[in-house]
């Protein structure tokens, strides 16, 4: 993990940014995540489900629940990242942290794909209060993890109605029926577990 995250800092040097923040998320904004996206795990150590990392030049600190406490000061030892435990699960606590922190002006990097766009205002509102600019770095971490795992590739397949309850004609009809109710054109779903469940 030392040497991963020296890597990472040499990185951001040349991408000219002070900070970096890490989330344990996909692009589809899952807390269960295939290989690919375990970004946090690669450059922590640390395998939990929920957690953020924020590397700076010279700190590293993992912000995680009352769920992984115990499992984070284990894993997180001798790493270089300090365990910031969240007072409140899912909080961005690490951005005022990062406000408070950093220098005014600094240049704070996201992989903007692993971000919500809710998310990336959020922190662009909060950061310019500070003069801190917030910067996209998609395809950083790939860079460095020349060993990471593909993307999956398996093939979807189809659960039986004695899984289900009911087939997918029948909850599109009533994803539709309540469309109507609400008086919506379109409805865009993103999120894997609502697209299995609907499909």
């Amino acid at each position: 993990v030392v040497a991963r995250l020296n890597k990472l800092r040499s990185k951001m040097q040349e991408y000219k940014i002070d900070a970096l923040i890490i989330p344990s998320s996909d692009p589809h904004q899952s807390e269960y995540v295939c290989e690919h996206w375990k970004v946090r795990e690669y450059f922590s150590g640390f395998s939990g489900s929920s957690g953020t990392l924020v590397v700076l030049k010279d700190y590293a600190g993992l912000w995680t629940d009352s769920r992984y406490f115990i499992q984070a000061d284990m894993k997180l030892k001798g790493s270089g990242v300090v365990l910031h435990k969240q007072e409140i699960p899912h909080a961005p606590e690490h951005v005022k942290w990062m406000s408070e922190k950093l220098e005014k002006g600094s240049r704070i990097g996201i992989e903007g794909l692993l971000f919500s766009v809710d998310q990336q205002m959020y922190l662009s509102d909060h950061f310019e209060k500070k003069a801190h600019e917030l910067v996209n770095v998609d395809g950083m971490i790939s860079e460095l993890w020349t060993d990471r795992p593909l993307k999956p590739e398996t093939l979807v397949y189809e659960l039986g109605v004695n899984f289900t309850g009911k087939d997918r004609m029948q909850k599109l009809q009533e994803v539709r029926a309540q469309m109507k109710i609400e008086n919506v054109d379109y409805y865009l779903i993103s999120a894997l577990d609502e697209i299995a469940w609907l499909l």
